[in-house]
């Protein structure tokens, strides 16, 4: 597919546009466990039919092309799944607010949760300062737990510009630090 656009989301209420990389989150169900069809996906992934969520679905009825099933991000969610779409920016836009609509309220996190992720990111960030990045300091728990539930949450690598990175550099980071939330598009 070239230089298509990729969509998947990443925490709750937020939509994430990064130049040609849109990231939009498969919410509620499972990937099939039986053998599915890859009749129209047209990028070698086969669409597992009847398991996609309603707000994947719609963006799969609207051209969008299945190119990879994700693991979680958050222990405990559903699969995430890569889309590209060669379409203009501006009916991308239109079919993402459409199909955003389907999607399932986010499941909320209890505090213990929450703190797990804080402090697994507070650590993922610690790594990348010894790498020599200079990411944003990370907020109190309190803040971070805030904006999970509103506005979306601090990241580890907040403040780093990893558009820059080369393919060494992104591997180098990934395996010290794990960055588990981060995936190049």
């Amino acid at each position: 597919m070239g230089t298509g656009r990729a969509m998947r989301a990443r925490w709750p209420a937020v939509i994430t546009v990064i130049a040609v990389v849109v990231t939009t989150f498969g919410c509620g169900q499972t990937p099939a466990t039986h053998p599915p069809a890859s009749p129209g996906t047209g990028a070698g992934v086969p669409i597992p039919i009847g398991q996609l969520p309603a707000d994947t679905q719609c963006m799969v009825d609207h051209g969008w092309q299945l190119v990879e099933m994700l693991p979680p991000e958050v222990p405990g969610d559903p699969p995430g799944y890569k889309l590209e779409s060669d379409l203009p920016r501006d009916q991308m836009a239109a079919i993402i607010e459409e199909c955003q609509k389907l999607a399932p309220p986010a499941r909320a996190m209890t505090d213990q949760e929450l703190r797990a992720i804080h402090d697994r990111w507070v650590k993922e960030r610690e790594c990348l300062v010894g790498l020599g990045y200079h990411p944003t300091e990370p907020p109190t728990f309190e803040k971070f737990a805030a904006d999970w539930r509103t506005t979306g949450p601090w990241g580890p690598l907040d403040g780093v510009d990893t558009g820059a990175w080369t393919d060494a550099a992104y591997q180098a980071a990934k395996e010290a630090c794990t960055l588990e939330m981060f995936h190049r598009g």
